[in-house]
């Protein structure tokens, strides 16, 4: 039996806590959904960062069945324009899911970045988009979730078995809550940015 892993009666073997903490330094909690609670973890040895999500066994079984259905997929996938699975820890009260950390930010938020937005631009980010979805199509996954606002990176996050088990699900009412904040912040950008430019106007002679 592998150090610090523990045997129940089942004959399973599970990580310990110290597993994961001797090997990840926990730090900021990005959000919690309804399945997992997402957050940042450092790599002690190599001193680098990387993506986590953490799934509580005790909050059922949908929750264990989401937890390893995206570890059973994640393994299978390896692509440049898809989020990597970089290690995963089963413990007697957790799974935990480590995955590379995206850095990028949204792609409309960049493109208010930038002030304009060309077709080579577009052109590039939607060929990463489809490269990794005919990917995964050839190993009969299917998405799911594409929407308007992936990392800036063009790399994708969350993948779907075609037979029909969830890797990451959402209540209606929470994705739609999602939505409607992404959108008031949009709108907010393009109110900022519209202003800017009527004060431009305005100091033009």
């Amino acid at each position: 039996m592998p150090f610090g892993c523990l045997a129940l009666r089942d004959g399973r073997t599970y990580d310990s806590i110290s597993d994961v903490t001797d090997k990840y330094e926990f730090g900021q909690v990005l959000r919690a959904k309804e399945f997992c609670e997402l957050c940042l973890a450092k790599d002690r040895q190599r001193d680098k960062v990387f993506f986590c999500k953490k799934f509580l066994k005790k909050d059922g079984r949908k929750v264990r069945k989401a937890a390893k259905n995206e570890i059973m997929i994640l393994k299978l996938l390896n692509h440049p324009n898809i989020l990597q699975l970089i290690d995963t820890f089963e413990t007697r009260k957790e799974y935990f899911i480590f995955q590379d950390l995206a850095t990028g930010g949204d792609v409309f938020d960049w493109i208010l970045d930038q002030g304009n937005y060309t077709e080579r631009d577009a052109s590039n980010v939607i060929r990463q988009v489809l490269e990794a979805v005919a990917y995964l199509h050839s190993l009969n996954i299917v998405h799911r979730n594409l929407k308007g606002d992936p990392p800036a990176d063009g790399r994708l996050g969350r993948e779907k078995g075609e037979g029909g088990g969830q890797v990451e699900e959402r209540r209606g009412e929470e994705r739609r809550g999602e939505e409607r904040r992404g959108e008031e912040r949009r709108e907010e950008r393009r109110e900022e940015r519209r202003g800017e430019e009527r004060r431009g106007e305005e100091r033009k002679p």
